[in-house]
C-alpha cells in the first residue's frame, strides 16, 4: 500500500460512494482505506426500531469508535423503542454526537415513548446549533427549542408533541434568519414568514385554519392532510366494521381561500381514510378566487377505504359534489401547468367482486370532466383476508376458521394490487 499513489486510492474509492457493502469492505482493509470511505459510511446515520440483531450491531459497532466517527455525521435519523432509552451504548453514541458532530438534519421520533424523563440525550442533541433542517414527533417542546440555531431552515412539529403555551410560540422563532418552518400543531405567531408548512388537520383543524388566514400570506408550499385515526377490524357475521375520524370541516377549514394564500404555488391535498371521493369541505369555494393565484402545482389524493359489503355501491355517485374543470380552471390559476387528482381504492372485497368495474370510468362519473392539463389517475387495492367468496354466499355466520372466530377478529395480510396501476405522485415538490 506504500507504493499505491494516495491521490488515485482516493479518487477511486469516492467512485464507491453509495455502494454501502463495497465501502463497508474497504473500511477494514487497511487504516488508509478507513479515514477515506469513513466519512462516506458515517455521513448518514439510521437507527430506528422494531430491533434487528442488525441494528444491534451497527449500534455496538458505533459506540465502539464513535469518537473518530462523530466529526463525520452530517444526518441522523433516530426512532427508538421504549427500552432503547436506557440502553448505555445508544446514551454514548447519542452524547458524543450532540458533542463532536455538526448536524445538519435531524429527525427523532419517540413514537410510544411517552416518558418525559431519561430525555436528557434527546435534549443534547436537539440543541446543536449547526441544526438546518429539524423533525420532532413525540417529543417534549420548550420555548428555547430553536435558540443558538443561526443556519435553520425547516422544522417540521410532528404528532404528539408537548405543546407549549399559546404566548410562548412567539419565543420559539428565532429572532434573526429566514427558515421555512413546518407545523401541525397549533398556531404560530412568531415574527418570522413561513414559506411552507406541512399540516395534519385531525383534532387541530382550528388551529390550522387560523395559521392559514393570518398567516399565510408568504406561503409558497403547502401540505394538507386529512387522515383516519384509527382503524378498528372486527368480525360480525362476516363484515368488517370500521373506526375512522370523522372529518367535518365546520371547524375552520370552510372559511380557508386561495385568497389567503397569495404567494401559493405549490399545493397538495391528501385526504385518507374516507368514505368516498366527497371532499371534507368545499373544494370548489377554496380553489374558486377572482383575480387569479400564483398556484403552479396542484394535487388532490383521496384514499377510500370500503370495506363494508353492504355498502359497496360506488357508481351510485355522480359528477356535481365538485367540478374538476371548474376547480382548475385557468380562469382563476392561469399559471397552473402541472395538476394532479388520484383516487386509491383499498377493500377487502375480492378481485371477482368487481366484476367489469373501470377505475377510468368511476372517476370521470365521480369528478367530472377535466381539463387537457389535469391528470386523473387511480386504481384499485385487494387488501388479503382469510375468508373467500363462499363465506358470503352462506351467510350463516359460520367460519371455516373456528380459531380466527373465537378471537373475534379477522387478520389481514399484505395487501395487492389489483389489475389497475396507479401513478404514484412525487413526494418531492418540483423545483
Amino acid at each position: 500500500m506504500s507504493t499505491f499513489p494516495v491521490e488515485l486510492v482516493h479518487k477511486t474509492l469516492l467512485n464507491l460512494k453509495g455502494e454501502l457493502d463495497a465501502l463497508w469492505a474497504c473500511n477494514t482493509a487497511s487504516r488508509q482505506f478507513r479515514s477515506i470511505v469513513r466519512p462516506m459510511l458515517y455521513q448518514s446515520v439510521d437507527i430506528e426500531r422494531p430491533a434487528t440483531k442488525k441494528i444491534e450491531l451497527f449500534i455496538e459497532v458505533l459506540a465502539g469508535n464513535i469518537d473518530e466517527t462523530a466529526p463525520h455525521i452530517q444526518r441522523l435519523r433516530l426512532k427508538p423503542s421504549r427500552s432503547d432509552l436506557s440502553d448505555e451504548k445508544l446514551i454514548t453514541v447519542l452524547k458524543t454526537i450532540s458533542q463532536k458532530s455538526d448536524l445538519l438534519t435531524l429527525d427523532v421520533d419517540l413514537g410510544l415513548v411517552r416518558e418525559t424523563t431519561g430525555l436528557g440525550p434527546i435534549h443534547r442533541l436537539l440543541k446543536v446549533s449547526t441544526i438546518r433542517n429539524l423533525a420532532v414527533a413525540s417529543v417534549p417542546l420548550w420555548t428555547g427549542l430553536l435558540d443558538d440555531k443561526p443556519h435553520m431552515e425547516k422544522m417540521t412539529i410532528g404528532p404528539f408533541c408537548k405543546r407549549i403555551s399559546e404566548p410562548a410560540f412567539n419565543d420559539l422563532y428565532p429572532s434573526e434568519g429566514e427558515y421555512t418552518f413546518c407545523s401541525n400543531e397549533r398556531e404560530h405567531s412568531g415574527r418570522k414568514a413561513i414559506k411552507e408548512m406541512v399540516a395534519h388537520i385531525a383534532y387541530q383543524e382550528t388551529s390550522v385554519s387560523r395559521l392559514l388566514v393570518f398567516r399565510g400570506a408568504s406561503l409558497t408550499h403547502l401540505t394538507l392532510c386529512v387522515s383516519p385515526t384509527a382503524l378498528t377490524l372486527q368480525s360480525t357475521d362476516h363484515y368488517l366494521n370500521r373506526t375512522i375520524y370523522v372529518y367535518s370541516g365546520e371547524e375552520g377549514m370552510s372559511d380557508v381561500t386561495l385568497k389567503h394564500l397569495p404567494s401559493l404555488t405549490h399545493l397538495k391535498f391528501n385526504f385518507g381514510g374516507i368514505d368516498d371521493i366527497t371532499p371534507p369541505f368545499d373544494l370548489v369555494r377554496f380553489f374558486c378566487v377572482s383575480g387569479g393565484t400564483q398556484l403552479r402545482s396542484a394535487e388532490i389524493h383521496f384514499e377510500q377505504s370500503d370495506f363494508s359489503h353492504d355498502d359497496f355501491d360506488m357508481l351510485s355517485w355522480r359528477a356535481g359534489e365538485w367540478a374538476v374543470a371548474m376547480v382548475y380552471s385557468h380562469e382563476f390559476h392561469p399559471l397552473l401547468t402541472d395538476a394532479l387528482v388520484n383516487v386509491a381504492i383499498i377493500t377487502l372485497m375480492w378481485d371477482g367482486f368487481f366484476g367489469e368495474f373501470d377505475i377510468e370510468e368511476y372517476m370521470a362519473l365521480r369528478l367530472g370532466e377535466a381539463p387537457p392539463h389535469v391528470r386523473l389517475t387511480g386504481a384499485i387495492t385487494y387488501v388479503e383476508t382469510d375468508y373467500n367468496e363462499s363465506d358470503y354466499e352462506r351467510g350463516s355466520g359460520e367460519t371455516d376458521n373456528q380459531e380466527d372466530e373465537e378471537q373475534g377478529g379477522y387478520e389481514m395480510g399484505e395487501g395487492t394490487e389489483g389489475e389497475y396501476e396507479v401513478e404514484s405522485a412525487s413526494d418531492e415538490w418540483d423545483e
